[in-house]
């Protein structure tokens, strides 16, 4: 307890430096931007504190991506709100000519927050003034390969129709809000953004009843979990494999697929989030993807495993193309297997509905192909069981 005690007191002393850097960085470019006295030329003639020496969450995070100034200041004008939202009270200031905000510094007011919350265009001006050059070479930093969308970092929320790109809110990661203040990372509550509970048992493995080859399967599923980091660290296999392990647990209901995902998060310390992908399906053509990426995003820190079930309320949909419907819920059931394949976490387990169900539907033949489908694209990867 008192060494989390100082982690958190060493935290907050270089977060303290970082946002007076901040601070001055903000206070300069503003200088330079209308005219006022400035005791620099350049925001690059501020230096930002050093932090390679020092131990702390925010100093390790700042040295493990190895993040340059542009990167700090994006990073902290992201966190700003968070933690101390009056800095950036100095983008109120109404211009001269029109007596309203200057279009330039962007931001937006919030519903219940009071005070300026930040927008892509806030960034690229602080970072480049009034240079066309260096606004564009910025923009980097919102790539889809840049580290910040990559590791999940901090994105720009997708602007309203027809607005600026830049315009979209700046967004820091809940789960780094937490490391940054709390120490840790809270574990997910069900929610919009995180349609997925917790599940567990109190029941045991001698209370699941599994035929032997099946029970292999799973015993093959821990093991992997157990020295799956062993052969792609230390054996090199990493080129070759993804770190991920995908199964496909299917049959009637009360055959144990619920509880045999519960035992293994238990055995390997690790929790469980039940996704009901027919709650998560949408009939808003894209609405489906953005509450699967939302799922993925969120996981993506924390290492537990992803329970898909009801899982032919979205593979079922997959059929061949005869109208746009069609297509439309081809491409969700292979953005679906695409971020299943990507995941980086130790296990996904998808489970599929009833096969008694299916065989029960007029479209057999081709649920039956869906099944064949899905166990092909989990097998180049991982077990079906």
């Amino acid at each position: 307890m008192q060494a989390k005690k100082s982690n958190i007191n060493h935290n907050s002393q270089h977060i303290v430096k970082e946002m007076a850097w901040l601070e001055s960085i903000l206070k300069t470019r503003l200088a330079l931007h209308t005219g006022e006295k400035s005791r620099y030329t350049s925001i690059d003639q501020i230096n930002p504190p050093e932090f390679k020496s020092q131990n702390s969450i925010y100093s390790n995070l700042i040295n493990h991506y190895q993040l340059n100034p542009s990167e700090r200041i994006t990073l902290l004008i992201a966190l700003t709100p968070h933690i101390k939202p009056q800095i950036l009270d100095v983008f109120f200031r109404p211009h001269p000519l029109t007596n309203r905000g200057y279009t330039e510094f962007g931001g937006i007011k919030g519903n219940m927050h009071g005070g300026f919350l930040p927008t892509g265009e806030t960034v690229l001006f602080v970072l480049a003034g009034d240079n066309v050059e260096l606004r564009l070479k910025y923009q980097e930093l919102f790539s889809s390969d840049h580290i910040f969308a990559m590791h999940n970092i901090l994105k720009l929320e997708p602007p309203p129709d027809n607005e600026p790109i830049w315009s979209g809110n700046l967004v820091i990661s809940d789960e780094l809000i937490d490391l940054i203040t709390k120490g840790y990372i809270s574990k997910p509550d069900f929610s919009r953004n995180f349609p997925a509970r917790r599940i567990s048992s109190a029941m045991d493995w001698d209370e699941l009843v599994l035929n032997n080859d099946t029970m292999e399967q799973v015993q093959e599923l821990i093991h992997w979990i157990d020295h799956g980091q062993t052969l792609l660290s230390d054996w090199g296999l990493g080129r070759i494999l993804k770190p991920g392990y995908k199964c496909l647990f299917y049959g009637p209901s009360g055959t144990g697929k619920t509880l045999t995902a519960s035992l293994i998060g238990r055995q390997v310390d690790k929790d469980v989030y039940r996704i009901d992908l027919s709650s998560v399906v949408s009939k808003y053509i894209g609405e489906t993807e953005k509450n699967l990426e939302k799922i993925f995003d969120k996981a993506g820190h924390i290492d537990c495993i992803l329970f898909f079930d009801e899982a032919d309320a979205l593979f079922g949909k997959r059929t061949n193309v005869s109208d746009a419907h069609d297509r439309y819920a081809n491409q969700e059931v292979s953005y679906l297997l695409q971020r299943i394949e990507e995941y980086p976490s130790v296990i996904n387990v998808v489970r599929y509905a009833s096969l008694m169900a299916i065989t029960r539907n007029s479209n057999e033949i081709q649920r039956h192909d869906i099944i064949k489908g899905i166990r092909r694209e989990f097998q180049k990867e991982g077990k079906t069981i």
